[in-house]
């Protein structure tokens, strides 16, 4: 990192904008990734011959996206020099990409005592040490899993400037 920057890392939960779900977001598990809570069923339940969702109670617990379908991916753009991604597997094949590249999957490492843990994931993807810039990290399922995979969330590691000066834009 350079001089006067220091690593700043933004936590981020699987509902966030920033994440891109491929290829559908917010639909069936079987056809792509399906919003739901660790303390709820699938949210929310569309009745059959409708296209309204019956909304029975409030989702409870910590969000997550959930699929069957192998080939789903989950994409993250950003600017910085680091990112992690939490999930549970249940048994699918999976691999990440970093700008194209393929990365060794043996970067993947139990969630216990990682930002991951509380979340309710049980594994963590984490790369550091990529150079300060834009990078685009791509999670891509390569074998449908027995149950759910389940996408957590993750974050990415910025550059802040700690030794500058304030600066002040008066309007």
């Amino acid at each position: 990192m350079s001089a006067g920057l220091s690593p700043y890392t933004i936590p981020l939960t699987a509902p966030s904008p920033i994440f891109d779900y491929r290829p559908y977001r917010e639909t069936d598990a079987a056809i792509g990734w399906n919003a739901s809570y660790t303390e709820s069923t699938a949210w929310p339940i569309v009745p059959v011959n409708s296209s309204l969702p019956y909304i029975d109670a409030l989702p409870k617990g910590v969000a997550y996206r959930r699929t069957h379908l192998n080939g789903a991916a989950v994409s993250l753009s950003f600017e910085g020099t680091g990112f992690y991604m939490c999930f549970t597997a249940s048994g699918a094949s999976y691999s990440v990409t970093v700008d194209g590249r393929a990365i060794d999957s043996s970067s993947s490492n139990s969630a216990a005592g990682s930002p991951c843990e509380k979340s309710g994931a049980e594994t963590i993807f984490q790369a550091d040490d990529l150079t300060l810039g834009t990078h685009e990290a791509v999670l891509t399922l390569s074998s449908a899993p027995l149950d759910d995979f389940r996408f957590y969330g993750g974050g990415f590691t910025v550059a802040v400037n700690t030794k500058g000066q304030r600066q002040y834009h008066y309007r």
